[in-house]
C-alpha cells in the first residue's frame, strides 16, 4: 500500500504540472514538489506542512488535494483525507488517479 500511496504522489507531481492556473506560481510548485520528496522519505509531518502551503496558494489545483488525501490518510486523519480526495475529484473528475485514490481510500475506510 505505501508503495502505491507513493508512487501516486509522484505521478502527480509529475503531470500536476499540467494543471497549472493563474493562482499558480514557482513557490507552489517548490512545496509540491518538497512534500513529494519528504513523502518519499517517510516524512509524513512535513510532506503535510508543505502541501498545505501549495494548497493556500492554489486551492483549485486537483494534484495538490490528492497529494494531501495520500499524507492524511497515511497520517490517520481520515475525515481530512476523505475531504482532500473529494476536492480533488471536483476539480478534476475524469482523472484516473483520483478516482482509483478515492476509491481505495472508500474501500479502506468501510466496516
Amino acid at each position: 500500500m505505501k508503495i502505491k500511496l507513493l508512487t501516486s504522489l509522484l505521478i502527480l507531481s509529475l503531470f500536476g504540472c499540467a494543471h497549472l492556473g493563474k493562482k499558480d506560481s514557482a513557490d507552489y510548485l517548490l512545496y509540491n514538489n518538497y512534500a513529494v520528496m519528504a513523502a518519499g522519505q517517510e516524512l509524513w509531518n512535513e510532506a503535510r506542512f508543505w502541501l498545505e502551503k501549495a494548497r493556500d496558494l492554489n486551492p483549485e489545483n486537483a494534484s495538490v488535494h490528492n497529494n494531501l488525501g495520500v499524507v492524511y490518510e497515511y497520517l490517520g486523519l481520515k475525515e481530512e483525507a476523505g475531504a482532500s480526495y473529494g476536492r480533488a475529484r471536483e476539480l478534476d473528475p475524469k482523472s484516473k488517479t483520483i478516482q482509483e485514490n478515492l476509491s481505495l481510500f472508500e474501500s479502506s475506510s468501510s466496516p
